[in-house]
């Protein structure tokens, strides 16, 4: 059984990202009365700080996913929704591998497009098991890649 979830690295860079901007808005919040002629910025960028933080926090943590995959046989169960998808080898019209070659480095994604419509991308920075998945794909679906 292939599991593919989250990194620990990315829940740490998602608390990271939110404990900055976090700070950032209780310095802007905290000294709010002491800006003078500026107050109008803090009053402007407060609004604008909260709405990125919560964008970004309510779509990484919505769209996280573990991918279980065995004998043709896809879960794909979204912890924060409580939803769990079961897919069978039937189910997969295509998938296809990205390659995107970057500064940093080479950026890798498999993503699943099942009958339904559901695209599903599970990448090699981001989850566990990436390896051995596209292994497996390569092995039993080889036929059905895009």
């Amino acid at each position: 059984m292939i599991v593919c979830k989250p990194k620990i690295n990315t829940y740490f860079s998602i608390a990271v990202f939110e404990v900055v901007a976090g700070g950032l808005l209780g310095l802007i919040y905290y000294q709010l009365p002491n800006m003078g002629q500026w107050k109008w910025l803090g009053r402007l960028l407060l609004p604008i700080l909260i709405g990125i933080m919560l964008a970004i926090l309510i779509k990484v943590i919505w769209s996280l996913k573990n991918v279980k995959v065995a004998k043709e046989r896809f879960e794909v169960f979204f912890p924060i929704r409580r939803k769990k998808l079961t897919y069978t080898g039937k189910n997969l019209q295509k998938w296809k591998e990205e390659t995107i070659k970057t500064a940093g480095g080479v950026y890798k994604e498999v993503t699943l497009i099942f009958d339904d419509g559901r695209k599903i991308s599970v990448s090699q920075q981001e989850h566990t098991d990436y390896a051995q998945l596209l292994k497996y794909m390569h092995q039993k679906f080889s036929k059905v890649k895009a």
